[in-house]
């Protein structure tokens, strides 16, 4: 497993403890998760106060602080070295930049900003809504480490009113149907029509990559997320591929109460030095588009917090809606099915250098079993992201061309 990964592990069984804290642990046990698995269980509790102090420094200086950043050694101290588990030295990454302006949150990422993106008819109605909807939402199951696991904050899935029924018990998640698929209100239908026009205007004038579809944006599909206090958090991630394609683009709607959000690129492992972390905070109201190719090259998460600044209405919660297009290239139908029997998972190889930027898909039963198989498939894509049909798959061999990749390749 990658560092990333660790990390998100670490994080979803410790929710309460600050990122930095897991990474001094991690490092402590050599990179081995299970031990600092152990060494955080036998813990009573591990101290928020140094990424607390630090963020509130950072965030009582002036804004231009965080863009006079120099590369030269003549002005900037060195960072420390750790040693990994393998027993090289690496070093630290660089200090977390904080970027606060659509101006240079677009310079440093590839992500759109807009503060203040509802009219208020629009956000309080759809705030105090999904307020009432989200208490009955749960949280992501998956296995780990031979037990079950839920997500360190709930979740649910609305989709356009016409296409309830297709969706329920066809689409998985972490290998395991979606049962609780629910319909958008007329208020979440006009959400959808404002964030469709400003997407799709937003990727006419920055054009599109190599294997992102031409097609229109439409976002009828609305992973939505509830985070309850400050502590309530997601790890490091990418979102999945599986059904929305190569090159995606996400639109992710803040409501109620400011937390924080954070991306890193994926990095190859040869690059040692770490890579910058950019910080972002994401008020009440705004919007954050995350364009091509932000799955494919970075990772994201909402980090926990100590304590946050309440929200009038909705208190500690903060709760996200992350709008996305749902390709029929690419629905359950159209993909192929590991001899487990579910259906596969999507992915790009990010690190691998004789494989960068391939997809392939995956199995996904380790998700929902102690153990998946390791079956795998390339999957061949034209430039304007539509999939080249994969001939009949035979489960008793496996690709002979070139080797799976492994989780710290992805």
């Amino acid at each position: 497993m990658d560092t990333d990964t660790k990390l998100a592990i670490l994080a979803s069984l410790a929710p309460d403890s600050a990122f930095d804290s897991l990474l001094e642990v991690l490092v402590d046990a050599g990179g081995d998760v299970e031990l600092a698995r152990t060494r955080l269980a036998s813990s009573s509790s591990i101290s928020t106060s140094t990424s607390t102090s630090t963020s509130s420094k950072q965030l009582q200086a002036p804004v231009t602080r965080f863009f006079n950043v120099s590369s030269s050694s003549e002005t900037s101290p060195p960072r420390k070295r750790v040693r990994t588990h393998s027993g090289t030295l690496s070093k630290l990454p660089p200090p977390v930049l904080h970027l606060y302006t659509p101006a240079t949150i677009a310079q440093y990422t590839p992500c759109t900003f807009t503060p203040n993106f509802l009219p208020p008819d629009l956000a309080e109605p759809l705030l105090s809504f999904l307020l009432d909807e989200s208490v009955s939402w749960q949280p992501n199951l998956f296995r780990l480490f031979n037990r079950e696991v839920s997500s360190p904050h709930t979740t649910s899935f609305y989709v356009n009113p016409d296409k309830v029924d297709a969706f329920t018990h066809t689409y998985r998640y972490n290998g395991a149907a979606i049962t609780d698929v629910r319909r958008f209100n007329d208020t979440m239908m006009q959400v959808q029509a404002l964030i469709e026009e400003v997407v799709n205007k937003e990727i006419s004038d920055r054009g599109f990559l190599k294997h992102q579809t031409h097609d229109k944006w439409v976002a009828d599909v609305a992973f939505c997320n509830r985070y309850d206090g400050p502590t309530e958090s997601v790890g490091f991630h990418s979102d999945r591929l599986t059904y929305i394609g190569p090159q995606p683009v996400i639109a992710s709607l803040s409501l109620g109460v400011t937390r924080e959000f954070r991306l890193r690129p994926m990095a190859p492992p040869s690059e040692n030095s770490g890579t910058q972390t950019y910080s972002l905070h994401l008020p009440h109201n705004s919007l954050l588009i995350m364009h091509a190719p932000c799955q494919e090259k970075f990772k994201h998460s909402v980090i926990p917090a100590r304590k946050v600044d309440p929200h009038p209405i909705a208190g500690n919660v903060r709760l996200n809606l992350t709008y996305r297009m749902f390709r029929q290239e690419f629905s359950p139908e159209n993909s192929p099915t590991c001899k487990c029997g579910i259906t596969m998972v999507l992915r790009c190889v990010s690190k691998k250098q004789d494989s960068l930027g391939k997809y392939f898909w995956s199995c996904a039963s380790a998700y929902q079993q102690e153990t998946g198989c390791d079956l795998f498939i390339w999957q061949p894509v034209t430039d304007d992201g539509n999939p080249v049909k994969l001939q009949t798959y035979d489960y008793s061999s496996k690709p002979q061309t070139e080797s799976q990749p492994k989780s710290n390749d992805t």
